[in-house]
């Protein structure tokens, strides 16, 4: 999934618009590049992590691990070709280095059951309570899904908004080339005469039908943008995966939210099916404006579904498992890390493995719940506060390992 970030980034200023950092993003209404005020004002304080050692048996419980296993186990032969010494994430040092990680990833069963599962955390593991001063966003959990679309190849009545393919001009910078502390950070534009420049707002990127992976309803190419990727079926049994290929940079604005407050939408029909039903009504024209209100565009690319695979890659460039892969700020932990959440509406054992726009803070996680129409609905349902336990490599201390040079 893949899927969106802000805050400013002082090592790469000589390549964005003049005096306008990446925190202060237009808004619908603005400008691209609004004047920047005289006076930047303080970032707020970056909240610091604190680690209490829980046992880990007690704290497991009876829950079920093997997903997460699964999902560990991918992520520990994406190690195999790492680098043994690099950190696994410079701005999250307590999760330390690919070879702290060796011993456990040595000791992965090939096979495995829930009991299996639950030894083999419990033998190579130990757990931390994690907390955070200030806790800003306050901690909670969410979840998302693959959502499964009926696609058409070509135009049709209803059927008429285009899957975008990344345009030409979309230009991607690894933030980390320039700043090891921003490694694994992203930022799209465009060049133009040699420098890069913010990419436009949705309004202003026309369709390219040529190009476009497939055609939606524009109600579903809707919930394709906000979930990141997704499941296209055409009508000839065929079907790929549109997976997340880059976005515009522009904030995420709901367009449900938009035409209830400008009145166009009733609030009781603010989800997927008045959506769709007032696109209907409203016609393609004006249905094109309507999702404008979104300045945020995700582009995506064609990617086989492959049944080996459980779902769509995260932004760690491994599959998502249901239940056991969960999307964190990378800006305080690491992919690959197990995390045990509990909250009222889920409790399990998870792998960090994706990040998004709106997961921001350290203790701010979204799940990812599966592929289809189940699990649009279950995940749909989880929004609650969430307590962290993480889990590291025994000998691995994160109080340690986080003041390390």
């Amino acid at each position: 999934m893949s899927s969106m970030k802000r805050r400013g980034f002082a090592t790469v200023a000589a390549l964005l618009i003049a005096g306008c950092a990446e925190s202060s993003s237009p808004s619908l209404e603005a400008p691209i590049c609004p004047p920047c005020a005289a006076e930047t004002p303080l970032a707020p304080p970056r909240p610091v992590l604190s680690f209490a050692p829980i046992d880990l048996a007690a704290a497991l419980g009876d829950l079920d691990p093997e997903p997460a296993l699964a999902a560990f186990r991918r992520q520990c032969a994406a190690w195999e070709r790492a680098d043994p010494a690099v950190l696994l994430n410079p701005r999250a040092a307590y999760a330390g280095r690919v070879q702290d990680w060796g011993p456990a990833c040595a000791a992965v069963p090939p096979l495995s059951d829930a009991m299996i599962a639950r030894g083999f955390f419990l033998a190579a593991f130990d757990a931390f309570v994690l907390s955070a001063d200030p806790v800003d966003p306050p901690n909670r959990l969410t979840a998302y899904y693959e959502p499964v679309f009926d696609a058409a190849r070509a135009p049709s009545s209803s059927q008429w908004a285009p899957v975008p393919a990344p345009p030409a001009w979309l230009t991607r910078i690894q933030l980390g080339d320039f700043d090891p502390t921003l490694a694994g950070r992203a930022f799209y534009g465009k060049v133009e005469a040699g420098r890069l420049v913010p990419a436009p707002p949705r309004a202003q990127i026309p369709d390219e039908p040529a190009r476009a992976l497939g055609f939606l309803h524009p109600a579903d190419l809707y919930v394709l943008q906000v979930q990141g990727s997704g499941q296209l079926r055409f009508a000839d049994n065929d079907a790929i995966r549109a997976g997340f290929a880059g976005h515009n940079q522009w904030p995420f604005r709901s367009v449900t939210r938009a035409l209830v407050e400008n009145g166009a939408l009733a609030a009781a029909n603010a989800n997927a099916a008045g959506l769709r039903a007032h696109f209907d009504a409203i016609g393609p024209e004006a249905a094109r404006a309507a999702l404008a209100l979104n300045p945020r565009m995700v582009f995506f690319t064609a990617e086989p579904i492959d049944a080996r695979a459980p779902g769509p890659k995260g932004a760690a460039g491994l599959p998502l498992t249901p239940l056991g892969s969960l999307a964190v700020d990378r800006a305080f932990h690491a992919f690959g890390a197990p995390f045990l959440i509990k909250s009222a509406a889920f409790s399990g054992l998870v792998i960090a493995q994706d990040e998004g726009g709106a997961i921001l803070g350290p203790l701010r996680g979204d799940l990812y719940y599966g592929s289809g129409a189940a699990a649009g609905r279950a995940a749909e349902r989880i929004t609650t506060p969430v307590d962290w336990v993480v889990l590291l490599p025994k000998g691995l201390d994160p109080r340690v390992a986080a003041t390390a040079p």
